[in-house]
């Protein structure tokens, strides 16, 4: 995972659920958490629950939606034209 995208992950988290900031862990700004949470080795105490919602989140638009098919080329390409 990208630092970018581990971050608008957090953020999302973050806007989905404000009371985050509220909890008695978060010592700053809200951009203060968002920085600490999407460090690449987050030692946060919500970083539990920011991983477990934005895990979920990223499953249900990508293997959620797939289930169990399996996806690969086709067997017969299609031409495409230059244009």
């Amino acid at each position: 995972m990208t630092d970018d995208f581990r971050l608008v992950c957090v953020q999302d988290w973050m806007m989905k659920d404000p009371a985050v900031i509220s909890d008695p862990s978060v010592t700053g700004a809200r951009g203060d958490l968002a920085a600490e949470l999407a460090a690449p080795v987050p030692r946060h105490p919500l970083w539990v629950h920011a991983a477990r919602v934005s895990e979920r989140a990223v499953r249900s638009v990508t293997t959620d939606v797939v289930g169990a098919e399996t996806l690969g080329a086709a067997t017969r390409p299609r031409p495409i034209g230059p244009e």
